[in-house]
Formats: structure tokens, C-alpha cells, sequence
């Protein structure tokens, strides 16, 4: 699975894990799930970790996606923060595309080489263990 979403609703955080093979379709459904809910909260703080990503797949068409996508999830992406952490330059360039798509909504939307640094724009670094905790109950789920 190249993506996994893990909420942590009581801490108004969410973690998603991409790695893998990854295409904007996977992303496209994360991003509905975590956006896309009745119930979505817009001021939630979320992680895009990439750091395990291998590849990356997107096409042409993929950027009209983008922009519909954002548009159906504006009330999502009303507020709140995201972080987007990798490691390879050609994900760094992805990101920054998106970050792009998203830069007329409230969200604040960044791009880091270091989780550390995430983890403190995400007003995280002083409630690390919440983010611990959220991986250990996710790595418990069958």
C-alpha cells in the first residue's frame, strides 16, 4: 500500500505515510479522505511523509486533476497547516507543484528535507510522543 493515512483526531494532527510507488491517485484519495469528510476539521495539522517514496508517477492530465481536486476540497483546505517531508530532489520539485495548486486557499502548505523542522512549522515539536503514539497504534492494526 503506497499510502496510509493515520489520524489523530484528539490531537488535531494527521500523518500520511507515502512510500513506494506512488501516483497522484494515491494522493488524490488520501487527500479526499483526510479533506473530503463531512466532519473534516480545516484547521488540522497534517504530515506528508515521503521520505520512503521510490518513484513518483504523474502525468499531464494529472495537473487538471489537481486544480478540480482543489476546488471540490476547498472547505478542507480552508485553514490548518500541512508539511510535506522528502528526501529525493525530484519529490521536492513535486511538492512544491502542489504547493502551488494550493496557495489561494487559508492552508498553509510547506516543503521540508528534515522532520524535525516539520515537526516544529506543525507546532508538533513539543508533542513528539502524540506523533509516537499515532505510529505505534497504527504499526499494532492488523
Amino acid at each position: 500500500m503506497p499510502v496510509r493515512v493515520s489520524l489523530a483526531t484528539s490531537e488535531r494532527f494527521a500523518c500520511v505515510t507515502l512510500e513506494g510507488a506512488v501516483t497522484w491517485s494515491d494522493i488524490a484519495n488520501a487527500m479526499r479522505g483526510l479533506y473530503g469528510r463531512p466532519d473534516a476539521d480545516p484547521s488540522i495539522r497534517v504530515l506528508w511523509d515521503g521520505r520512503a517514496i521510490r518513484s513518483m508517477v504523474m502525468h499531464p492530465e494529472d495537473l487538471r486533476e489537481m486544480k478540480a481536486l482543489r476546488v471540490e476540497l476547498a472547505a478542507g483546505l480552508d485553514g490548518g497547516r500541512t508539511a510535506v517531508v522528502v528526501r529525493r530532489e525530484l519529490d521536492t520539485m513535486m511538492a512544491h507543484l502542489f504547493s502551488r495548486q494550493v496557495r489561494d486557499t487559508r492552508r498553509e502548505h510547506r516543503v521540508f528535507r528534515d522532520l524535525d523542522a516539520a515537526l516544529t512549522f506543525l507546532g508538533l515539536d513539543a508533542i513528539v510522543e502524540a506523533f509516537d503514539r499515532v505510529l505505534l497504534e497504527e504499526q499494532a492494526r492488523p
